[in-house]
């Protein structure tokens, strides 16, 4: 196996920047997942070009090794335009995927998801003499950034430290992002012609994240004990590892019913984006639980809409329940959990505490600074903007792609329409209402979840 050096390293990472900084107007029209996708395969791209065989199942080495000689690689080049504010697609690409796969590669067994979606499964031979020997990479550097919004992150990485517990000469290091959050005045209003006055003055505020992530042994020990167990000197695999992540996103309330389980478990298989960057922003969150529930079973509210979600405090931590109609059909079911996902993200963000994995979090706090902290209009014009169409495009994908994209619009812009009209958002109500002419079509011809 070629053992990557870093000459091959820099001319991959400068060829990668050069064909970034070609798509310059591509990426200031395009942003959070789309420009997330374009430059992860432009980097896949380029690293599979590294090796000339095998490449499926030395993916993962090379990642690996760039990390190894370019810690920074991934982090860098995904906030490499300063107006690109989702941060936190970086954090998962090089912490998830680098770490996580990374460990998953020395058990043996991995599954793994492509940039296209799918899932793959593959074995690798466990023998720790067949696999490269990494030493610990991690050196301590400080390395900054300049995110949307006027948000920045630091990196800290510290190694070589040794675990007492275990003996192991590996390590761990401490990864923490600050962002800092600039807002902007609030205009007052003001006729037509005259110049806007704010009715606040602009402010920062920052948020810091840490988390300590366990580093691999120095070396992998090639003696096994006679009992034919593994290795003595395994990688050091900490508790937060676990290469089956969605089994922990299950609410601890999930609502029992047959529809609902369906689209639950096929959001799930379909590796949705929307689903992961809202739903799956709770898989890690021990304080935080998202329960499912039936709006029949409120004594609050009715089913007369299709969907609300709301905030408790119980005594064993902050609850969100989605709250869903279990009368709707698949479809408006399926597109009240993204939607109420988002409902559910954007309050984790409120709290400045946790910082959702997709949210286009420093785009959300402005809608929130810009509507006077009413939740309703800036939730949903903030959907509207920002997730309206990718909503669209994942009821599509879960529909057996029956109908074009746009004849899902009017389902997403129904559930929002009500807090659009009230906002006044003519903008949104031209482009989207038009669309609801298709929803009895698009509702009558599914077999969804049946």
């Amino acid at each position: 196996m070629k053992v990557i050096n870093a000459s091959d390293v820099t001319d991959v990472i400068d060829n990668v920047k050069r064909q970034i900084e070609t798509h310059n107007s591509f990426m200031e029209n395009n942003y959070g997942s789309k420009l997330s996708f374009r430059i992860k395969r432009i980097i896949e791209d380029h690293i599979l070009e590294l090796y000339d065989d095998e490449k499926d199942r030395h993916a993962y080495a090379i990642r690996i090794e760039l990390h190894r000689y370019h810690p920074n690689t991934f982090f860098n080049l995904l906030v490499y335009k300063n107006d690109v504010g989702n941060i936190s697609e970086a954090y998962i690409m090089r912490y998830k995927m680098d770490m996580d796969f990374a460990r998953a590669y020395y058990r043996g067994e991995a599954e793994m998801s492509s940039f296209e979606g799918k899932i793959k499964r593959f074995k690798l031979d466990k023998n720790p003499k067949q696999n490269p020997i990494i030493s610990n990479p991690y050196q301590c550097e400080e390395t900054s950034f300049s995110g949307g919004g006027g948000g920045g992150s630091t990196i800290y990485d510290s190694g070589g430290s040794t675990d007492s517990s275990t003996g192991s000469g590996g390590g761990s290091y401490s990864v923490c992002t600050t962002t800092t959050y600039t807002v902007p005045c609030t205009c007052k209003g003001h006729d037509p012609g005259e110049r806007c006055t704010c009715s606040n003055q602009p402010y920062s505020y920052s948020v810091t994240q840490c988390q300590t992530i366990v580093a691999f042994d120095d070396c992998l020990d090639p003696c096994s004990d006679p009992s034919g167990s593994s290795p003595i000197n395994e990688p050091i695999l900490d508790d937060l590892y676990d290469p089956y992540p969605y089994d922990n996103i299950i609410p601890e309330r999930m609502l029992f019913d047959p529809e609902f389980t369906c689209l639950y478990d096929k959001f799930i298989e379909g590796n949705s984006s929307v689903f992961n960057n809202t739903i799956g922003s709770f898989a890690d969150l021990t304080s935080h639980h998202l329960n499912f529930d039936s709006c029949e079973s409120d004594n609050v509210r009715g089913c007369s809409t299709r969907t609300s979600s709301e905030w408790t405090t119980e005594s064993n931590g902050k609850h969100i329940t989605i709250f869903l109609n279990p009368n709707a059909s698949a479809l408006e079911m399926a597109e009240t959990i993204l939607h109420e996902g988002i409902h559910a993200a954007a309050m984790l963000a409120l709290e400045n505490e946790q910082i959702p994995n997709g949210l286009n979090t420093v785009q959300y706090l402005q809608y929130y600074r810009h509507y006077n902290g009413y939740r309703d209009h800036a939730d949903h014009v903030f959907i509207a903007d920002y997730y309206l169409k990718p909503i669209a495009r994942a009821l599509r994908n879960l529909d057996a792609r029956r109908h074009p994209e746009y004849k899902y619009y009017g389902i997403v812009y129904e559930g929002i329409e009500r807090a659009i009209d009230e906002a006044g958002v003519q903008r949104l109500i031209d482009e989207y209402s038009q669309y609801k002419v298709y929803n009895q079509e698009v509702l009558s011809n599914t077999e969804l979840c049946e």
